[in-house]
């Protein structure tokens, strides 16, 4: 079987490095077939996002603007909205913090600020200043084809900003490594002549032979016949042709609604809500056949005429006069989420549009034309007004024979901005062969054996803890916050200042000998597998302090969870590697199944120790106290109604805990009780005393 060194070289580099790719090529040299292919075997944690929502419904992804929540309006660099904490779910914030790799499709016509708000919001969810917020970046388009839709207003705004809306002008792209994979092999056309002529006018490199060669295809007064579309430059030309071709056929009009379901927002509506066709009329269908059988009948932009028109009945007629017998189709709205069983990131279908997979097809811009393939079309490309538009209408036929021009073809109708050049020239620094693709393989372990010993998170909570010690828990108690500060100390000791000075070595064993790094990752291993368990102790100890105010225990319980999940990460991570020489794709899997858990990750290395064990035993009868004295004060003040520290406060309740008064003026004497606490609760506290301490 023939294979494509670029594509290969392509699919390597998404799956074996972190590095990012912008993989670009002629129309018709696959991309948009190495995406859908890529995306069926990716280990790693995806997402496909797209500029617009047509595009992203073709990728079977989501809007860039949709996923990320962005505003549509335009970004400004260094802006408060950059910083702004914007209302994303919690949901949606793991699931953006667990991806290695996000995919951008039709990257042509993401505009430069799009992406730099894209790179905002990555490193602040992330939590990283790396571009994009460290995760790796595939976009995938073609600078020849559409380019991206500014506004004279929006581009007023931006343009003291960018040199250009391209997305090579974004601060994000200037500041990321990209390696350029270009695509060579033109598969919708056959006809080498044909592709030359194209790649002529896709370069503004146009010979006289060049133009002599279009205008042979220059017809005048065509009389079109079955099976030609006109590829227009505005939307309105296109439905003034459909229109008017629609209204001379004087058969019966037959009306067909579309059917919509959940959230699918007329702005992405893939075709007309209520579609109108005659018996006689051309059209295009705009969906690949994936019904039964081996033979599919049709293709996304294949053209027919019907032939035959009932209320539940459309049967079309191909060139080749065989009849296909069309069934409503089904488009459907994705949302990316984390799945909770099995640890994958899926799509929700949260919506639906069903309509026959048909449109009228006499005419059709060139703009929705991208990505389609006919076999006979007519243009008329004198009057495009874009960049890339005669690029994009011309290369959309299979054949130089299936193209018809509607006016003589004027070189210079054809429009290239000259900076896209000087991009696509500088680009070509930037591709990657065999021995860049191992060292970039190689620097994608390393870099991963340094993220598995990293615990800056984890030194990050410890600061936290280690506030939140200082400043609430030491007044209450004195000799638990001592505990807390001692291991939290031991811990950044033993295991963060160790774990820098371990990285760093690793660095200075890039170029070593594999053994030795192996050797070293192994004791390594041993040592923090060991040292974790100190995080044991720290959990149980932080469990113990409880509090008036609620906000501050919830805080505290929060940051205890969270400190036991990263604990219980690193431990499996660590325990992956035993006795094993470390596998970046066994790593990258493992460390993406347990962070999808969040808070459902079972704490199975979170266990008391011995020492802990017989500690709880010595102090059981102290604890049992503890416990009947709450309960008893939060039961008390539910029955009267008032709060439950009006009655005692959590200090007072520790003073009564250490002092374990045996009369009622030892108890008056406890601080924060009092004469009237005694007055009115003194025998009930006695009580619960004498039976969890005096009887014992």
């Amino acid at each position: 079987m023939e294979t494509n060194y670029q594509l290969e070289l392509a699919k390597k580099y998404v799956e074996q490095t972190n590095v990012n790719v912008f993989l670009t090529g002629k129309a018709g040299t696959g991309k948009t077939t190495f995406l859908k292919n890529l995306v069926q075997t990716l280990f790693k944690r995806f997402v496909v996002l797209a500029p617009t929502g047509v595009a992203a419904l073709n990728a079977q992804g989501v809007t860039i603007h949709s996923f990320f929540q962005l505003d549509f309006a335009p970004f400004i660099p260094n802006s408060s909205y950059e910083t702004e904490k914007k209302a994303i779910r919690k949901e949606k914030l793991n699931l953006i913090r667990s991806l290695d790799l996000i995919i951008i499709d039709e990257i042509s016509m993401v505009r430069a600020d799009v992406l730099d708000a894209t790179d905002a919001v990555l490193r602040r969810i992330r939590r990283n200043g790396k571009p994009f917020g460290g995760v790796q970046m595939l976009v995938i388009g073609d600078l020849r084809q559409l380019p991206p839709v500014t506004a004279e207003g929006e581009w007023n705004l931006l343009a003291d900003y960018y040199s250009t809306p391209y997305f090579f002008s974004s601060y994000a792209w200037c500041q990321s490594n990209f390696v350029t994979i270009t695509l060579e092999k033109v598969f919708r056309q056959s006809d080498e002549r044909f592709i030359s002529i194209l790649n002529s006018v896709r370069d503004n490199v146009i010979t006289q032979e060049v133009v002599n060669a279009l205008n042979e295809r220059y017809i005048p007064d065509f009389k079109s016949s079955e099976n030609y579309i006109q590829l227009c430059t505005h939307n309105y030309q296109a439905k003034e042709i459909n229109d008017a071709k629609l209204e001379a056929i004087k058969s019966k009009t037959y009306f067909y609604k579309a059917k919509v379901e959940g959230e699918f927002p007329e702005t992405i509506f893939p075709n007309d809500k209520v579609l109108e066709l005659k018996t006689g009329s051309q059209v295009m269908f705009i969906k690949n056949d994936f019904g039964q059988g081996t033979k599919r009948q049709y293709y996304n932009g294949k053209i027919g005429r019907i032939v035959e028109l009932t209320d539940d009945r459309i049967v079309v007629e191909d060139e080749e006069k065989q009849r296909i017998y069309v069934h409503k189709d089904t488009w459907r709205n994705y949302r990316y989420r984390l799945n909770r069983t099995n640890h994958s990131i899926e799509q929700d279908i949260v919506g639906t549009f069903e309509q026959y997979p048909l449109k009228l097809a006499w005419a059709i811009t060139i703009h929705k034309s991208q990505g389609l393939t006919f076999d006979k079309a007519i243009i008329d490309s004198n009057k495009a007004f874009a960049n890339g538009q005669v690029y994009v209408a011309l290369s959309r036929c299979r054949s130089l024979e299936g193209l018809v021009l509607s006016s003589r073809f004027n070189p210079y109708s054809v429009q290239i901005d000259g900076k896209v050049t000087t991009f696509n020239e500088r680009q070509q620094e930037r591709i990657p062969d065999d021995d860049k693709l191992l060292q970039d393989k190689q620097k994608y372990t390393f870099e991963s054996i340094k993220e598995l010993f990293d615990f800056s998170d984890m030194n990050a909570m410890l600061e936290r803890i280690f506030r939140l010690n200082e400043e609430d828990i030491t007044h209450l108690y004195a000799d638990t916050a001592k505990k807390i500060r001692d291991i939290t100390s031991s811990v950044k000791d033993n295991i963060v200042n160790v774990s820098a000075k371990f990285r760093r070595q690793i660095d200075a064993l890039t170029n070593g000998d594999n053994n030795i790094l192996q050797e070293r990752i192994q004791k390594a291993q041993q040592y923090f597998i060991t040292s974790l368990e100190s995080i044991n102790m720290l959990v149980h100890t932080l469990e113990t302090p409880d509090f008036d105010n609620k906000e501050t225990e919830a805080y505290l319980k929060s940051l205890t969870q969270e400190l036991a999940r990263e604990k219980e990460i690193k431990h499996r991570l660590l325990k992956s590697i035993e006795k094993k020489d470390f596998d970046v794709i066994a790593y990258v899997s493992l460390r993406n199944e347990l962070f999808a858990q969040g808070e459902k990750l079972k704490l199975q290395s979170i266990t008391k120790s011995a020492e802990n064990e017989k500690k709880d035993e010595e102090d059981i009868v102290q604890r049992d106290l503890y416990i009947a004295l709450r309960q008893w004060r939060t039961e008390t003040s539910e029955e009267l109604g008032i709060p439950a520290y009006s009655i005692f406060t959590q200090k007072a309740l520790v003073n009564i805990i250490k002092g374990k008064p045996e009369t009622l003026k030892e108890l008056a004497k406890i601080k924060g009780i009092g004469k009237k606490t005694v007055e009115k609760y003194g025998e009930s506290i006695m009580e619960i005393i004498a039976n969890n301490v005096l009887k014992s």
